[in-house]
């Protein structure tokens, strides 16, 4: 088998798509990563620091990461050769948006995208009940 080549270089690998493959590894980071951090935060500053709420810490934690991530995730999506839009800039804002913009415009599908609006969820009505009560 060592006379065996890749298939994109065979006659045959004019058949297959020449799309860059691109890695989701930080798009199903950003996905899941803000809901993970804000629940280990709030678990950390209550086991340590009982008397105060440290919610403003966990928004200001998951808000850092994000933008480390989604900064990661353009440079990998620039790397397999796409030109970015002006809709993928709204990931600094708005990740479940970005998450949605990002599959469609790659080509992939929905999964981290829908993943992604349900902690996006739970943590804004957890901070909006907590500055009700």
């Amino acid at each position: 088998m060592k006379n065996w080549c890749d298939a994109d270089t065979s006659p045959v690998g004019a058949a297959f798509d020449k799309a860059k493959h691109v890695n989701s590894r930080f798009a199903w980071a950003l996905a899941i990563v803000p809901f993970a951090m804000y629940y280990f935060t709030e678990l950390m500053l209550t086991v340590f620091r009982p008397q105060w709420s440290g919610t403003s810490i966990a928004l200001l934690v998951i808000i850092l990461l994000t933008l480390i991530l989604w900064g990661f995730d353009q440079d990998n999506l620039r790397k397999s050769g796409h030109r970015l839009s002006g809709w993928m800039y709204s990931g600094m804002w708005l990740v479940p948006v970005y998450l949605f913009v990002r599959a469609r415009f790659t080509g992939r599908k929905y999964g981290y995208a829908i993943c992604g609006i349900v902690p996006f969820a739970v943590i804004f009505l957890i901070v909006l009940v907590q500055s009700i009560f």
